[in-house]
């Protein structure tokens, strides 16, 4: 596996150690002296059945514990048989197991083999030396006790019958052993039409045993292993002829049409060989693994115009001819697709011409690209210097030698293609929405910085104004992503910033605005100066809110910036590489994280949250952002688009409305590009937000494994993640908890006294525990520290007695170390300090040897050294579970623990189906909801937006004393509110009549209080006069509709009392 052997050694090594002590045996033969087996294993095992456990009424059995994922046998399809075993193996103790596979028609016998270990008992009695303390002298002295010493003797067996399968419907025992304390049973549970079967084998403990320890160990099945062979393959279980009519869905299933599977578990999971000729065996799995392959960019034949120093020098003509062998080479590639769909069913053939339609659209947009090179002198230089900003990017931020910063083929593709829509404002794509999907770390953030620096200098070169205005707008969803890319994108426009003022680039500063929340950020100068003031007279002072000090290294040199480095000056916060005179921004870096200074100086990139697009309702100067007085923005930019959904997408639906009118010039309004790593439905989802049409780049191809730009990478070429699985069987998920961590850490220890490469040892050193809930976090977090040590005693006392005796470990060389937590309970410094120290190696004593997060690590957590990851219960959705385990194994390969709850239908099906999910879960992501005009949207912030846009763009009404000259019958009024409504209709029709209503009535209202209040009614007072706007925390004394002041946290928050009676 080239590079990477180690690592998946190591990755061999930990799964070993995680088997032995949670499935066994540790040794053949093993005796287990006053240790219960079932205490001292947690899975593979199948219970005996309690005394006073009543036995399954079989008329009554029905199959719907059986949940698969999407192409599942329907239930009312099923004949439904006698058969109780498949639900013995969904109890919390189960007693059975099963395996389902679909037979061929000529099938007709099966070979099986069981295997597994019952531990018989013994005790003895003996007297054990015991140290007390004599009661009446004090003095420590030895006694001779009677106890009983219980062995539990390992005794494994294997059973190897070759059975018959029946030709109806029903179940048959086809094997028993009563010595044993088993059978197995043979169920055929549906015929299909051509004759194949769906048939379901399980082994069943058919033992009762009182509820006692010592009756219930002895007559459980250990490590249980059931395997199906036979001399014909298998065929796919799942054989769905449902019509599909959703086009996405349809290309889906066309790419994934060779991932089949072959059988799923019941109480288990299965594993199976796929070979060319089929899979003619399939086993139980109580600990399935599956690797997982990373997409890679695909590569091209001239790899010289990947260089991005190769541009700032690069002969127009020539290069342009060297684009189009580019695009000449994707054309190639799209024949050979053709090809590979001619044998194609007839339905799929339909699709895949869809496929290949897309790649002919994608074509012809890359040929317009460098058309526009070709003809446009300002774009051709404009795209030389987005080479030269990126270049220069690249080596201030890696330290890497120009010729080893190179694009990836689909990051230059994305940018040619868009290049026209920038340049030519009326271009047949100018109103499409460009979606960049690449998997989680492919590089989609570098491209769209790219598309920013081309259309920030392509405007500098070709617009004069007097004011340069904000040129790009890039949205992010969550604080903690946007602090992290803030510190790429400064770099990149310092290195703008740079070759403006050497080539003398007319127009004023390039910069960057972060405009975010007070939590993080001041919103004005008056905070920033005070929090100033406080660091410096005590500059171990914590900050929780507002902020200034956002930057403590400069982009540019990276030089540290302390306090030296922000100074106010005339009214505005100047951050400066104050400690380095040669820095290029040793005055001041074009960097502003204060509101006032983003409204005065109008960045050029403005960065934010989407959430804080709110405020565009409450601050009169918000509006300098969008083109008041000066060029409007030209692209806006929307990273991470599938968390754009529920109720802040729905909300965002509306925001978008004011933010295209309000950016719109001369009929012309700004191009949108967004990325994402998972995406289904994207086009609904993007029409829902800006009433626009979407185009996936890179379109797929007919295999989901090569879109030319995109291809698969096998596990010596890019790190590949390897994903276990885990569900204990009778025990809690708790538990299950404990002794995953308490093996992590001892393999820790392990590998250091091994002497492992240091590389290898920090790859798996901090565990990264991933939950879905903050109550779940919050008690495990107590758990681990309460109970963790016992068992790690226990694992170096016994299940590792060798390895511990053999590298001389004791519990004192597993340490946890430092550890901490990644949720929202903690404040931005917080979590930026927490960041900041999981970056450092294990061989610091600071370094974390586990971490806490809940869904915050999902997206933007780009920390090279992160290798472990434990999942608490499935995530709610699928695009969650790929984003928060792409976190780990970035550089090197990963390896993700995921625990699944035997109780919870949805973990068991995941459980039960692993290696089949996991091959194709990106098949499996859900589609986003977005219903910006549904009713509970339309009464919690249409009216925010129509104030926004009256504020924003009607004469005179924009000051916050100028609430009081509103006038319903105003014509730029009754312009807003039909422009208001159109996008209703446009969008959602059937709510026209609504949002009318509401419009209507909340511009009569506003009269009303507007003119019973003439000289006194605000937008926002101070001083006790009457307020038009009022948030959802406060009381609105005129009656109106609270305004929204966030698009997450829309409610006011109920304080509930418990009264003792």
């Amino acid at each position: 596996m080239g590079g990477y052997k180690e690592y998946y050694d190591a990755i061999s090594e930990i799964r070993s150690c995680l088997k032995r002590d949670l499935i066994g045996a540790v040794e053949e033969n093993e005796v287990l002296v006053n240790v219960e087996p079932l205490n001292t294993y947690a899975c593979g095992i199948l219970w005996a059945r309690r005394l006073d456990q009543p036995a399954v009424d079989s008329s009554q059995l029905t199959f719907d514990d059986v949940e698969l994922l999407s192409e599942e046998v329907e239930p009312e399809d099923i004949t439904e048989s006698n058969d109780d075993s498949i639900s013995n193996a969904n109890k919390r103790k189960p007693i059975s197991m099963g395996i389902s596979i679909t037979l061929p028609q000529q099938v007709h016998t099966l070979t099986l083999r069981f295997k597994g270990a019952k531990y018989t008992h013994d005790e003895e009695r003996k007297m054990v030396p015991i140290e007390r303390k004599n009661p009446e002298t004090g003095e420590k002295e030895v006694i001779e006790r009677e106890r009983v010493v219980h062995r539990y003797t390992r005794v494994p067996f294997e059973v190897n019958p070759q059975v018959t399968v029946q030709k109806r419907l029903g179940m048959k025992q086809v094997f028993q052993d009563k010595k044993l304390g088993f059978e197995i049973t043979l169920s055929v549970r549906h015929i299909m039409d051509d004759g194949c079967k769906l048939v379901t084998i399980t082994a069943t403990n058919i033992v009762s045993a009182a509820q006692v320890g010592i009756e219930q160990n002895i007559n459980a099945i250990f490590q249980c292993e059931l395997t199906i062979s036979s001399d014909e393959k298998f065929i796919p279980v799942y054989q769905n002829s449902a019509i599909i009519a959703d086009e996405e869905e349809k290309i889906s299933g066309l790419q994934y049409r060779n991932v089949k599977n072959y059988a799923y578990g019941h109480g288990c999971s299965v594993e199976y060989d796929e070979t060319e000729i089929g899979v003619f065996s399939v086993r139980s799995e109580f600990m399935p693994t599956q690797m997982v392959y990373q997409m890679m960019p695909g590569t091209i034949n001239n790899a010289k115009i990947l260089n991005l120093d190769y541009w700032t020098t690069a002969d127009k003509n020539i290069a342009c001819k060297e684009l189009q062998e580019f695009i000449n080479e994707y054309a190639s590639w799209k024949k050979k697709q053709e090809s590979i769909s001619v044998p194609l069913t007839l339905n799929n053939k339909a699709d895949s011409q869809t496929v290949l339609n897309r790649v002919d659209e994608c074509i012809k947009r890359l040929n317009a690209g460098v058309s526009t090179l070709l003809a446009n002198d300002k774009a051709w230089r404009a795209f030389g210097l987005m080479n030269e900003a990126m270049l220069l990017q690249r080596i201030k931020t890696k330290e890497i030698k120009p010729e080893d910063v190179n694009w990836y083929p689909f990051q230059l593709a994305y940018i040619l293609q868009i290049l026209p829509d920038i340049v030519n404002k009326d271009s047949d794509y100018r109103q499409s929405v460009d979606l960049l999907w690449f998997p989680t770390g492919g590089g989609k953030t570098e491209a769209y910085l790219g598309v920013a620096a081309f259309t920030i200098l392509y405007r500098r070169l070709t617009v004069s104004s007097s004011i340069d205005g904000v040129t790009v707008i890039m949205r992010y969803t969550l604080r903690l992503l946007t602090i992290q890319q803030f510190e790429r994108a400064s770099a990149l426009i310092c290195a703008c910033e740079y070759i403006r003022r050497r080539d003398n680039i007319s127009g004023g500063e390039i910069s960057i605005g972060l405009w975010i929340g007070s939590s993080m950020t001041p919103n004005h100068i008056t905070e920033a100066e005070s929090v100033l003031q406080k660091l410096k007279e005590n500059p171990n002072e914590k900050i929780y809110e507002g902020n200034p000090v956002q930057i403590t290294r400069c982009p540019w040199c990276g030089q540290k910036i302390d306090l030296n480095g922000y100074e106010i000056v005339d009214g505005e916060m100047r951050i400066s590489c104050a400690d380095n005179e040669t820095c290029d921004f040793h005055k001041g870096l074009p960097i502003y994280v204060v509101d006032d200074d983003i409204y005065s100086n109008r960045s050029t990139l403005l960065l934010s949250t989407i959430d804080k697009f709110a405020r565009i309702t409450w601050e009169e100067r918000a509006r300098n952002l969008f083109g008041m007085n000066c060029p409007a923005p030209e692209l806006i930019i929307q990273d991470e688009l599938h968390l754009i959904s529920g109720p802040l997408g729905s909300l965002s639906g509306i925001y978008e409305i004011a933010i295209e009118y309000l950016c719109e010039k001369s009929g012309k309004q700004p191009k949108i590009i967004a990325s994402t790593a998972t995406v289904r439905n994207a086009k609904e989802q993007i029409k829902n937000l800006y009433n626009r049409n979407a185009i996936q780049f890179p379109p797929a191809g007919i295999n989901f494994d090569d879109s030319f730009f995109a291809v698969q990478a096998d596990a010596s070429k890019r790190p590949a993640r390897t994903y276990l699985g885990f569900c204990e069987m009778g025990g809690s998920i708790s538990d299950l908890l404990i002794r995953l961590y308490a093996t992590l850490f001892f393999t820790k220890a392990l590998f250091i006294k091994q002497g492992k490469n240091t590389d290898i040892i920090d790859q798996y050193f901090t565990t990264v525990g991933y939950f879905n809930a903050l109550k779940d976090l919050g008690a495990s977090s107590t758990i681990i520290q309460d109970r963790i040590f016992t068992h790690i005693r226990n694992l170096i006392a016994r299940t590792f007695k060798t390895e511990s005796e053999q590298y001389g470990i004791s519990a004192n060389d597993v340490k946890m170390f430092e550890h901490s937590e990644l949720t929202s309970r903690k404040s931005s410094k917080e979590i930026k300090d927490t960041l900041d120290q999981l970056t450092i190696p294990y061989t610091d004593s600071a370094c974390f040897s586990y971490i806490l997060a809940s869904n915050m690590l999902s997206v933007g957590i780009d920390i090279d050294r992160l290798g472990v990851m434990t999942v608490y219960n499935q995530p709610k959705s699928n695009a969650e579970y790929i984003q928060a385990t792409s976190r780990v194994g970035r550089r090197n390969p990963g390896l993700v623990l995921t625990m699944y709850n035997n109780m919870r239908s949805r973990d068991k099906s995941h459980y039960e189906q692993f290696g089949y999910y996991h091959k194709s879960f990106y098949r499996y992501v859900e589609a986003t909801s977005v219903t910006p005009f549904s009713v509970r949207a339309i009464e919690k912030a249409l009216h925010c937006v129509f104030v926004a846009l009256v504020r924003a763009t009607v004469p005179n009404l924009a000051a916050n004393d100028a609430a009081r000259y509103f006038r319903a019958d105003n014509f730029a009024v009754i312009q807003i509110k039909e422009y208001l409504v159109q996008r209703v209709r446009e969008i959602m029709p059937d709510s026209v009549a609504f949002a009318q209503t509401s419009l209507g009535e909340f511009a009569q209202k506003w009269q009303d209080v507007a003119e019973e209040n003439e000289n006194t009614l605000y937008y926002k007072s101070y001083n006790g006069n009457p307020s038009l706007l009022s948030s959802a925390e406060e009381d609105s004394e005129l009656g109106l509709p609270k305004i929204l002041n966030s698009l997450r946290n829309v409610d006011p928050t109920v304080n509930i009392y418990f009264n003792r009676r």
